[in-house]
């Protein structure tokens, strides 16, 4: 009887290491999992900055552009108009494509 006894206690004290191991995993597993989407999350909105930073940098990139053609376009004009450098209707009609 003394040895059932035993064996019965011995059980138990495994079953309940058992669930002690069991029940830290799941907390363990939950808060990684809880973990991994809050990095998800951050991500996704770094990843949306990104996109809309991204967006902002070619319209500024844009908006250059088109002010450095302007600024040639002008200057060229000008190189045009000057007397020194006098194009005939011909050469002119040239550049102008």
């Amino acid at each position: 009887m003394e040895t059932l006894m035993f064996a019965f206690g011995v059980l138990t004290m495994v079953l309940v290491a058992l669930a002690a191991i069991a029940v830290y995993s799941t907390v363990k597993v939950l808060k990684l999992k809880k973990s991994l989407e809050m990095l998800d999350r951050y991500m996704n909105e770094s990843i949306s900055n990104l996109y809309r930073n991204n967006g902002h940098i070619e319209e500024s990139m844009h908006r250059r552009i088109d002010e450095l053609n302007s600024y040639v376009d002008r200057r060229f004009d000008k190189l045009l108009s000057d007397p020194k450098f006098c194009l005939n209707k011909e050469d002119k009609k040239l550049i102008k494509g």
